[in-house]
This record gives C-alpha cells, sequence and structure tokens, in this order.
C-alpha cells in the first residue's frame, strides 16, 4: 500500500530516508546546520514541527554515544505543550499579559526541568539543604515539583495550578536558590518545546502572544546562564511581530524566520511526488497538465490552479496534492472525466484549508472569534470580487441581520463610515488570507492581486487607492455549502468574468472593465425594471443577443479586447475584426458582414481620426470602413455608437472627432465607469436619454441631464 500524503509533521518519524522527502532552502539549511540557531518563528502550516523533529534527530546522531541529555526522554522527539486550562483564574490573566512574568514563570519551569533530568530526587533534596528558598512552604513546593523527571511543559501546567498568590510568591522568592542549583548543572541538556500556540487557542487572547514571546526571551536567558543547555523551540510569527523586547537583537542571533518562495514551493511539491509517488513531476504522476477556466476561458496548468486554492503554505499544498494522489487510485471513463472530478477534488478539499485557516487565528481576530459569526459573516458575499461600497453594505447587513436575530455573539452600534478599519470583519478576512487586495507593483508599472502570505504582518485597515477586494477561491464552495445548509433560496456565488482571482495575478483595465459592467448588472437586478426594459432583457437573452461591431484604429486594439469583454458582460455579442479574418480572407467583405450588425461602436481616438479623414487610400481599413459608416449613419444614427478612451475635453473632442460627422454625442469610458456603462448599454438598447447628434453645442455646453436609476 503507498504512502499517504502527510500534513502533520509529528506523524513523519521515520528519518531514515529523510533526504528524500525534506525539502531545503537557505533558511531551513540554517536551522538544521547551525547548532546555535535555536528558534523557529513562522505562521501555522509552515512545517516548524517537522524541522524541530528533524534538528534532534540530526543532534542525536551528532552527539550519539556521548551521554548528551535530550528532552523530553519518552519516545516523542518533542515537549508538545498541553491545552492551558479554561479559563484561567482573572489574578492569572493580569499577570501573564505582562511578558517579563511570562519569561520568569518559562524560565524557572526550564531551570526545574533540566534538574529533574539531571539529577535523581535524592541527589536534589542533598543539593537543596544549602538553599533556604525563603520559606518553608515554597521549599516545600518546590521539593514537590522535583519529585521524579519533568518536562519543562508539565512543570508548566503545575504552576498555572498555584492560586495567584502562591505562582507569583514561588516564582518571586524561589527564583534565585533554582537558578543557582541550575547554574551548576554541567551535563549537556537539549531540549526540544512546540505548540505553545496551540495550547492557548482557548484561552484569552490577551495572553496568546505574551506567553510566546515569554516563552522565547526565558529559552535565551537559560541558556546564557548555563552554556551546557541548549534550548530549540517554535513560536508563531503573529506573536512573535506583535510584541517588542528588550533583547529583541540578542535573541534575533538564534532566530530564523522560515518561509518559502513560489519557486521553492514548486521544488517541495517535486521533492514529494519522487518520496512517495516515485515520479519526479506531479504532474506527470496525475497524468493531467492543466484544468479548465470556464471564467476566463483559457486552461491553467495544473500546478498553478492548485497554489491558487492554497494560501501559500506548504501544508496546504501538500493536502491539495494528497487529495489528487488518492484520485489517482480510482478508475475514469475518459480523460475529461478525469479531469473534471480532479479539479473538483482540490475545490473539495480546499474547505479543510479554510477550517485551518479559522481555527488557527480565531483568537486573534477583532470581529469574527465565534465559528458561527464566521460562517454567518461569510455566507453574506455574493460574488468573488467585491468594492469598497460592497464590503461595507455586507458589514452593515450583518450588523442589522443579528440586531433583529438578537445574537448574543456579535454586538456593534458604530456605524460603517466613521468605524475603525481594524474593527471590519473583511479585515479579519484578510489577516486570515481570504481576502485579497489590489496594489501597486511599482518594479514591474502593473497592478498585482496581493493576498496575505504566511510570513506577512497583519493589517489593521485595508482602504487603499484602488477599493476592490479579491476573494479567496478556497471560499467559494465553502460559502455555498453554507447557503445550502441555511436553507437559503439564493444560493449563487457571482464569478467576475475573464478575471483569475489568485495570488500575484495580474489585474488589468479588463478588469476593471469588466468589474464596472459587473457592478452596473448588479445595480440593475438591484433596482426595478421598466417593463421596456424588461421586454428589452427578454429580446437581448443569451440565446440570441444583440450583435456588436467594433470599429476602431490598431493602437487600441489592446482596449478593444477589454472592451469587448464588457460588452459581453453586459449581455451583448462583441465582434472585432480579428475574430473574422479567418473567414473572411478579403476586406470588403469582413466590413461587409461587420458593417449589417445591428449595432456598431466607433471608437475615436487621433489616429482613427486621421485615418478615417484620408482620401488617398492612406487611411487604410479605417478610411474604407468609415466611409460606409458614415454613408449609412447621415440617414439611420441611432445604429452607431460613438466612445472614446480618455476624459473627454473640448480640446480632444477636436482632436478624435472626424470631420464629416461634426457634433456628437461620444460616451467617454474613462470617467465616471457606472453611469458611462448605464449609457453605453441603453445606447445599445436605443433607450438613450439623450440625443445622437447636436450641432449647435458642443459637448462640454450640454445641459447635464440626470441618468436615472435602472
Amino acid at each position: 500500500m503507498k504512502a499517504k500524503w502527510v500534513t502533520d509533521g509529528e506523524s513523519l518519524r521515520n528519518f531514515d530516508d529523510k533526504d528524500t522527502f525534506l525539502y531545503r532552502n537557505g533558511l531551513v539549511t540554517q536551522f538544521l546546520s547551525v547548532d546555535d540557531t535555536n528558534f523557529i518563528i513562522a505562521s501555522k502550516g509552515i512545517g516548524k514541527t517537522l524541522l524541530l523533529n528533524y534538528k534532534r534527530h540530526l543532534l542525536e546522531e551528532k552527539y550519539d554515544g556521548q551521554g548528551y541529555c535530550f528532552l523530553p526522554k519518552n519516545q516523542n522527539f518533542i515537549d508538545f505543550v498541553a491545552e492551558v486550562k479554561n479559563p484561567l483564574p482573572k489574578g492569572h490573566i493580569d499577570k501573564l499579559r505582562d511578558v517579563s512574568f511570562c519569561k520568569r514563570l518559562w524560565q524557572i519551569a526550564f531551570e526545574i526541568s533540566v534538574i529533574t533530568n539531571v539529577y535523581t530526587f535524592d541527589e536534589i533534596s542533598k543539593i537543596s539543604e544549602a538553599y533556604n528558598f525563603k520559606t518553608p512552604k515554597i521549599k516545600q513546593q518546590f521539593m514537590q515539583l522535583v519529585k521524579t523527571e519533568r518536562s519543562a511543559s508539565y512543570v508548566f501546567g503545575e504552576l498555572l495550578n498555584f492560586n495567584t498568590s502562591s505562582l507569583s510568591g514561588f516564582i518571586a522568592h524561589a527564583a534565585n536558590d533554582v537558578r543557582e542549583i541550575f547554574r551548576n548543572v554541567g551535563h549537556p541538556v537539549y531540549m526540544f518545546i512546540d505548540r505553545l500556540d496551540n495550547a492557548l487557542t482557548s484561552s484569552d487572547s490577551s495572553i496568546w502572544s505574551t506567553l510566546q514571546v515569554g516563552l522565547l526571551e526565558a529559552a535565551w536567558v537559560v541558556m546564557s546562564n548555563n552554556s551546557h543547555v541548549k534550548i530549540y523551540l517554535s513560536i508563531r510569527q503573529e506573536a512573535y511581530a506583535s510584541i517588542k523586547t528588550d533583547n529583541a537583537n540578542a535573541i534575533s542571533s538564534r532566530t530564523v524566520r522560515i518561509q518559502y518562495t513560489s519557486k521553492e514551493l514548486r521544488g517541495m511539491v517535486d521533492k514529494l511526488t519522487n518520496y512517495y509517488e516515485k515520479n519526479s513531476s506531479f504532474e506527470n504522476f496525475i497524468g493531467i497538465h492543466s484544468f479548465p477556466n470556464s471564467v476566463t476561458d483559457i486552461d491553467e496548468p495544473t500546478y498553478d490552479y492548485i497554489v491558487r486554492f492554497s494560501l501559500g503554505r506548504p501544508r496546504d499544498v501538500v493536502r491539495l496534492c494528497g487529495e489528487l494522489s488518492n484520485l489517482c487510485e480510482h478508475h475514469y471513463e475518459t480523460y475529461e472525466k478525469r479531469r473534471e472530478n480532479f479539479k473538483n477534488g482540490v475545490i473539495r478539499a480546499a474547505q479543510d484549508i479554510v477550517e485551518w485557516a479559522y481555527e488557527e487565528t480565531h483568537h486573534l481576530l477583532s470581529c469574527l472569534k465565534d465559528k458561527r459569526m464566521f460562517e454567518d459573516f461569510i455566507r453574506l458575499i455574493p460574488k468573488n470580487v467585491l468594492t469598497y461600497d460592497d464590503i461595507q453594505a455586507i458589514c452593515s447587513k450583518f450588523v442589522l441581520d443579528n440586531k433583529k436575530n438578537n445574537c448574543d455573539i456579535f454586538h456593534c452600534d458604530k456605524i460603517c463610515n466613521t468605524c475603525g478599519e481594524e474593527n471590519h470583519p473583511f479585515c479579519d478576512l484578510y489577516n486570515m488570507g481570504l481576502i485579497g487586495l489590489i496594489e501597486k507593483d511599482f518594479a514591474n508599472n502593473q497592478r498585482v492581486q496581493r493576498f496575505k502570505a504566511p510570513h506577512d504582518s497583519w493589517k489593521k485597515g485595508l482602504k487603499n487607492e484602488f477599493n476592490i477586494y479579491l476573494v479567496h477561491p478556497a471560499l467559494r464552495s465553502y460559502i455555498m455549502d453554507l447557503k445550502k445548509a441555511a436553507g437559503q433560496d439564493d444560493t449563487k456565488y457571482l464569478l467576475l468574468r475573464h478575471t483569475l482571482v489568485g495570488n500575484k495575478g495580474e489585474w488589468t483595465q479588463l478588469n476593471d472593465d469588466n468589474l464596472a459592467a459587473k457592478n452596473y448588472m448588479s445595480s440593475r437586478e438591484i433596482n426595478n425594471m421598466s417593463i421596456e426594459e424588461d421586454e428589452s432583457m427578454k429580446k437581448n437573452g443569451a440565446n440570441n443577443p444583440i450583435e456588436v461591431f467594433i470599429s476602431y484604429a490598431w493602437a487600441n486594439k489592446n482596449k478593444v479586447e477589454s472592451l469587448c469583454a464588457t460588452i459581453s458582460s453586459l449581455g451583448f455579442k462583441p465582434i472585432i475584426d480579428s475574430m473574422l479574418e479567418l473567414d473572411y480572407t478579403n476586406l470588403d467583405d469582413l466590413m461587409n458582414y461587420g458593417l449589417s450588425k445591428e449595432k456598431i461602436i466607433v471608437v475615436l481616438s487621433e489616429e482613427y481620426k486621421k485615418k478615417a479623414e484620408a482620401t488617398n487610400g492612406s487611411g487604410g481599413g479605417v478610411e474604407s470602413e468609415f466611409r460606409r459608416i458614415f454613408n449609412e449613419w447621415k440617414t439611420n444614427n441611432q445604429k452607431f455608437v460613438f466612445v472614446c478612451f480618455e476624459p473627454l475635453t473640448n480640446e480632444l473632442l477636436a482632436a478624435i472627432t472626424p470631420s464629416q460627422i461634426g457634433n456628437i454625442f461620444i460616451i467617454d469610458l474613462d470617467s465616471d465607469r457606472h453611469n458611462n456603462f448605464i449609457e453605453l448599454r441603453k445606447r445599445l438598447l436605443n433607450q438613450s436619454d439623450f440625443p445622437d447628434f447636436e450641432p449647435k453645442n458642443p459637448p462640454d455646453a450640454i445641459e447635464k441631464k440626470e441618468i436615472k436609476p435602472l
């Protein structure tokens, strides 16, 4: 039976063939190869536990037979901190909010653990005779803790069982004597501790970071006090980043922050494929190199598809690859059926990633700390690309619904427009990695999609110059299942056409245009339609869309292709010359076919004007095409819609309008996109409130007329 892809680092304990499955980048190599690199800082799902396990294995091999003491001594390689009882006494919580107190608590826990594992109880009893421990009670508590070999996490748990007064008293009065006994230990001791973050998930969130940073500082102090003792541990980067300490610079020399680039993640997958499947490439193993994408009408490479549904963490990618590995054991009648099942397998498995993201961060969130609250909120998300107005509306509806239902787990008396961004539920979703932003990539002079990477800091606000918000692909089926489970009539989840949502994906003008068109259509669905509009929609249905031919100069080709996607989103069938070249090799035949369509859009520009006004053939296809357009426009001007891609001014009007047609109504598709897409659609349906031809008034002097909501 073949091995299953494993996502839990503790399950990987057979290190005999370690080099065949463990992927090493520079940071991993640094941690594993340098004895004095003791601390791993990383987010969840990066592989901290695996690396600690392997570090211990390497050190045991290195010092085999030299009498070194490795803790814990039992079959576990690592001392996993047990779940901290909940609730802790209020006095404990107040103390544990202080990093300094947490450091002293962990320091004495480490020291007592070392003492119990180096000395016997009788030896400790004899040694302790030289120390008075301030009071007999303190000494009695100490002797109780050292009765047998103890792990640091056990001592930590026992100390938390003290009442607050006894805990404070023991740390204050026993610390000096315990430290002196500890400093006299001359035996090499190597300690490994992990998962304190897990142990604290049910505790008060205010101590989650302080106890982890206290653990880190205590380990550094303990090693400074006794060079024979080495401590290896991991803490979450969210904790490390939230608290600055005086010893940060000194500790950083012993610290490594584990992260992986996209290229390194790819290398990890191929290495694991070789280990689990005995194949050099994951695509070759599953027999599928791409998945069809009906939203973008392109095939997406298999690995890119898998990574897009992950949060960029090794564990996520391994989970998705493991799902496809399991599906390989089934038989499929056709290749297309195999691809369909594998694609859906990734979508299903991605729900685990959403669950993990919530469980690992809920105690750190500002709003969505409760699971029911989290699910109620994301169930309101209707589509995968949102504007700032959309997220405000969703938040407002969430607050209103909870007030109507007398919800006892969420209370918000704030007004959205004045509420701090850090209080926004969408800010929580961003910090979970489930909402992305559009940001400027200055190096490449383009806009890109950015989801929070595992090593990124947490944000306290989402507003930027673009205010476009992207819903992670992993949430899609999760949201739809929540809607079905809640018995909602509307279980739709809308995907923005021609837009592939995913980290580091480019965001183009085409995406802007599609979003503007989608928002227009959404507003249209929300508002009441007139009978005439409803009839127009029926006429312009999916089975019989109005065909729209676009006349343009080639300098605008890229923008025209973007316009095609927008027109398609508005419910029409766009046609441009490049679509017809295979069927119409003769230019005149191509023009005759295009200009025979029910509607013609003419894209005006300086180049178009120059070619349209030419008379000697130097204007090429535009010259000939515009001559035909002009002749028909004189008797049927409603067939033609004139647009431009630049902000319309008197100067631009003169620069782009062919002299043959004079003063015409031009739709500026650069400014006020929402209203101008409304006007574009109305003109294509012959419903415009504006005249087509006004010979007397220049466009800037035309009295502006309000376009009523549909």
